[in-house]
Order: C-alpha cells, then sequence, then structure tokens
C-alpha cells in the first residue's frame, strides 16, 4: 500500500472537506532504478507496475484520480468530470466533488490551491519554466471564476535552496515574475547560484494576492529514501502531490 503524507496534519487553515497531500516513494511495486512508489508512465518503468501503483493511490484516496502530461507549459485545464483521465496540461483546476487533481514531481515544485469555502482547488506543475511563464497566474484565474474566497496555497517538496545550482540566466528569467528576483538566489561558485524555487513561488503568490502559504520545506535532491530526484539520479519515478474535495463534511469519516 502507498505511503501518503497528509498536509491536512499540519496546516489548520485547510478546511475539514478538502484532502491535500503528497506521496513518498516507499511500498510500491515499481523495481529498482524506480523503486517503489512511482507514478510516472513516462519515465521507462514497467507500464504494469505504474498502472498498479496509481490503482492503490486511487483505492487509498477513495476517488478518481486526474493526471496531466505534463510539458512545462502554462496550459491550465478546468476539470467537470472523470472521462478524461489525462489532460495535456500543466495545472488543473476543478470544482467537483471527489475528483483528485495530482501533479507528478521528482524535484519541480507541486502547488495545491484552495478557497477558504471548498468551492475550487487546483494542482499546478511549477517547475522554473512554468513558474516564469505565470502559470499560477493562470490558474488563479480560473479559480476567481468560482469563488469570491480567500485562496491558500500548499506548496509540496521539491529541490531545496541549497540543492539547486543553476546559471547566472535565471536571474534574467525570475525577473520577468519578479519585481526583485535577489531573494531567492544565493551565489555560488564558478558564476553559478542557488536558486531557491519554493521562495520564488511565495514571492510570485504574494504578488498576485495569496498570502495563506505552507510549504512543506522537504528537499527532494537530499532526502533520497523518500523521494525521487530527477537531478540527483536521472533515470527514476515521479511523486504525486495531490488536491481533492471530499463530500465528507469532517474527513476523520473517511480517513
Amino acid at each position: 500500500m502507498a505511503l501518503i503524507y497528509k498536509f491536512n496534519k499540519d496546516v489548520d487553515f485547510i478546511p475539514k472537506n478538502i484532502l491535500a497531500g503528497y506521496t513518498l516513494r516507499s511500498q510500491g511495486v515499481s523495481k529498482y532504478p524506480y523503486d517503489c512508489f512511482n507514478l510516472g508512465d513516462h519515465v521507462g518503468d514497467n507500464l504494469k507496475d505504474v498502472l498498479k501503483n496509481r490503482l492503490d493511490l486511487e483505492n487509498l484516496l477513495g476517488s478518481k484520480i486526474i493526471w496531466m502530461n505534463q510539458t512545462h507549459s502554462k496550459h491550465v485545464a478546468l476539470v467537470e468530470n472523470d472521462e478524461c483521465k489525462c489532460f495535456d496540461a500543466d495545472g488543473l483546476v476543478t470544482t467537483k466533488d471527489n475528483l483528485v487533481l495530482a501533479v507528478m514531481t521528482a524535484d519541480c515544485l507541486p502547488v495545491l490551491l484552495f478557497d477558504d469555502k471548498s468551492k475550487v482547488v487546483s494542482a499546478i506543475h511549477c517547475g522554473w519554466k512554468g513558474l516564469c511563464s505565470g502559470i499560477v497566474s493562470e490558474s488563479l484565474k480560473i479559480m476567481r471564476q468560482y469563488t469570491d474566497g480567500i485562496i491558500c496555497a500548499l506548496l509540496g517538496p521539491c529541490i531545496g535552496k541549497d540543492s539547486y545550482e543553476v546559471g547566472p540566466e535565471f536571474l534574467d528569467h525570475f525577473a520577468n515574475l519578479l519585481k526583485d528576483p535577489t531573494p531567492c538566489f544565493k551565489k555560488s561558485k564558478n558564476n553559478k547560484y542557488l536558486c531557491d524555487l519554493v521562495k520564488a513561488c511565495e514571492l510570485n503568490l504574494k504578488d498576485l494576492g495569496v498570502e495563506k502559504i505552507y510549504s512543506c520545506n522537504e528537499d527532494t535532491f537530499k532526502a533520497k529514501d523518500k523521494f525521487f530526484s530527477y537531478r540527483r539520479d536521472k533515470i527514476t519515478g515521479r511523486m504525486a502531490s495531490f488536491i481533492v474535495i471530499k463530500k465528507f463534511k469532517d474527513l476523520r469519516q473517511a480517513f
């Protein structure tokens, strides 16, 4: 059975009928180098193993999961039913109960959004390309069509600020997103910088009016026993971060 971490354990501003969290890499059926709970069907793993892992997660959450074919774009899809199980997008939004929105990562930043009235949720894949192209803004625009409530953000595991070394051109990329990107970068060596992807996303969210933000502060690159990391291992699996509006008013009825 899959191991998952539920944000609900630590975040008091999540409505009781919203479940949000992320998977860990242990206790699945995938073999090395995708061991064990790989959910990515595009990384070279045995498809039967991936589908078994996905089914186990679906059974654990008790709801249908909607996946994405992620391409580091700013395209966001509105999910209105479970007829399409996979969208060509890097962001998903839904107002429907019991539809799990999932985003796959192995260093990129998963962002989960919800409003305090439980009317709408979103799952976003934030690599630097998607973040700098404005995918968070695109998701919020769609969400705002369905709620006037307070929108909140959960930031899942990603490559950490001490592990993500980039070139100086990244400051120019983020200058198009942020008024002042310098707090997100620390000079390293050989004209390189350490990039704080979480900080960049937090600043972007605040610029867009999102003030309630929680980050799990987990570094995928460092925590090999818990997370997949593409930068660390190259050939590897994918975790999923997920969010769902449940019909249950109190999640203790189901979990």
